[in-house]
């Protein structure tokens, strides 16, 4: 039930398998085979079965097509939906499968916070994955910054594009399940996702309308400063209580340390920071939460890049060479006086 949309609130159980089909996704398990006959199970069902506290849990479809769930010395009765659905599943022989293992699973959850939160066909609102046979790259974009975890130990292949809501409940599951996620184009617009028994089928964005990630990260350039994330985080924190609804706080790197201020109708903050490396001046305005969950990612100093404009981006790039990962993290800046 985690891949309804909504639209559809029950399960049916037909042969050896377990199915649901909404408007977009298809996800469906081998199950106790049952036989020709389709059972469908309402959502309220599955709600009670779960909470029945006993082993043995009996279900009876009767003749006015009613469905009869018996555990213990009691009964329930339901009534079945007319309104079924024909599911697409994939019976012909399967591409070739890549595999991304669960324990990045933690840190692909963190990219999917750089996506659009809600579907619109104007903007890029899905998770990249783009692999070229030698390392993976996983990447998020919202518009003003984007994320790329890049797993240099993964040899997968592909280019998809998969909106956020439905990646996010894949990557849930396998989590759960402690499984592996093994994924595989099957069309040009479906995606096909094995997540231990289970198998998920998605409709794929179009990539070529995704941003060119690579030339940005080539060509941006600037002075590299050195932080401590953690300082720096809470600091930000502190002086962001007082921001307005723009949430723009201003940092600027003086000598060996790095102001943060903000100024609006509900008062007044300021803080330093430590820093190292400040070779000029910089005054540049940040989103306070994107700043902050930014920071997020790191525990110990970290090298951030300050763009050779005052328009001109943020960068945080670390590698970790016994995991065979990086990340790296930009951020557009935000307009303020005098800057």
């Amino acid at each position: 039930m985690k891949f309804s949309d909504k639209d559809v609130d029950y399960l049916i159980w037909q042969g050896s398998r377990l199915i649901m089909q909404t408007r977009n996704t298809t996800a469906y398990t081998d199950f106790n085979d049952i036989g020709d006959q389709k059972i469908i199970i309402p959502a309220k069902a599955i709600e009670l079965i779960k909470k029945i506290n006993s082993d043995v849990c009996d279900i009876e479809v009767e003749a006015d097509n009613n469905l009869l769930i018996k555990y213990n010395r009691a009964k329930t009765k339901f009534a079945m939906s007319t309104n079924t659905f024909e599911a697409n599943i994939y019976t012909e022989k399967l591409p070739k499968m890549n595999t991304i293992e669960n324990s990045v699973i933690g840190s692909i959850k963190k990219v999917t916070k750089y996506c659009f939160d809600k579907e619109d066909i104007s903007v890029m609102h899905g998770l990249y994955f783009n692999g070229n046979g030698k390392e993976l790259d996983i990447v998020g974009v919202d518009g003003r910054r984007f994320m790329v975890f890049k797993d240099k130990s993964c040899k997968s292949k592909m280019k998809l594009l998969v909106a956020k809501e439905q990646i996010e409940k894949i990557l849930n599951l396998a989590a759960g399940e402690v499984e592996d996620i093994k994924c595989c184009e099957i069309s040009e617009t479906k995606a096909l996702f094995q997540v231990g028994v289970y198998t998920i089928i998605v409709p794929t964005l179009a990539v070529d309308k995704f941003i060119d990630y690579k030339t940005i990260i080539k060509k941006h350039s600037g002075m590299t400063i050195t932080v401590n994330p953690v300082e720096f985080r809470n600091a930000v924190e502190r002086v962001a209580i007082t921001c307005d609804k723009k949430n723009c706080i201003v940092i600027e790197g003086k000598g060996n340390e790095i102001q943060i201020s903000t100024t609006s109708d509900r008062g007044s903050g300021y803080e330093t920071v430590t820093a190292a490396g400040i070779e000029t001046e910089f005054r540049r305005g940040v989103n306070a939460t994107w700043f902050k969950e930014m920071l997020a990612n790191f525990s110990s100093d970290i090298d951030v890049v300050i763009g050779s404009g005052d328009k001109t981006g943020i960068s945080v790039l670390v590698e970790n060479e016994e995991l065979k990962q990086s990340v790296f993290i930009y951020l557009l800046p935000m307009l303020i006086r005098g800057a």
